[in-house]
């Protein structure tokens, strides 16, 4: 999934058929700490305080005619790392939080979609994905072709969620680096995170995509932090 090869020497093409390097993709940091926070769907960890956000942007295909790319529901996205797991928080705004019932399906709720690439930076379309909703339900897949893909493990994964009523949600979670193929070697892994609203019609990304999570071509590059 991930490259510990020089970034220049990672290419790939774009449908347009536009050669595009890791470098050139738009970056966003994951900070590093020596303390992993609990997880239990709280952001009063102090190790939270300056952990790097990621900021998201509305897709074109739900961007208001006036062309504001905010999303109206904001989200405040952070990322972790202690060199061994992936730390996510995410503090959700909205209405109905604390309202419904859980959907059949996991993306029939307010969601966060973290995808990772899995072709050795080569967005080749090789890739994992982690769906989580406002319920707590939790949604794990891949799509691999002729890369082996390392597949994402329920059991050491861990997530929680609070609802507070009627104004957001918090989502945290921790996911082992091992089950994405990334090592304390690797400085980088391509991706995207997002949220999506499906009441709402709203779906926001931290790359600039049409309208999909699916389209990594547009995928961006995820930096660890040497330090705080």
């Amino acid at each position: 999934m991930l490259s510990s090869l020089f970034l220049s020497a990672i290419l790939a093409f774009s449908p347009g058929g536009e050669m595009r390097t890791a470098v050139r993709l738009p970056a966003f940091s994951v900070g590093k700490t020596t303390v992993a926070p609990v997880i239990d769907g709280r952001a009063d960890d102090p190790v939270w305080r300056n952990a790097p956000r990621v900021p998201l942007m509305l897709t074109r295909n739900t961007t208001p005619k006036s062309g504001d790319r905010t999303p109206r529901y904001g989200t405040d996205l952070r990322l972790l790392s202690d060199g061994r797991t992936l730390f996510l928080l995410a503090i959700a705004e909205n209405p109905e939080a604390g309202t419904g019932k859980p959907p059949r399906e996991v993306w029939g709720a307010d969601t966060i979609e973290f995808f990772f690439d899995n072709s050795v930076g080569m967005l080749s379309g090789n890739w994992q994905t982690l769906i989580m909703n406002r319920f707590g339900q939790v949604y794990m897949s891949h799509r691999g072709g002729d890369i082996p893909l390392a597949k994402l493990d329920p059991k050491t994964f861990q997530s929680a969620v609070r609802e507070e009523k009627g104004k957001r949600w918090i989502l945290e979670s921790a996911i082992p680096l091992a089950s994405l193929g990334i090592t304390e070697q690797n400085r980088y892994f391509i991706g995207q995170v997002g949220r999506a609203i499906p009441g709402k019609r709203e779906v926001s990304a931290a790359g600039d995509l049409t309208g999909s999570f699916h389209e990594n071509y547009r995928f961006v590059r995820f930096s660890f932090a040497s330090s705080n």
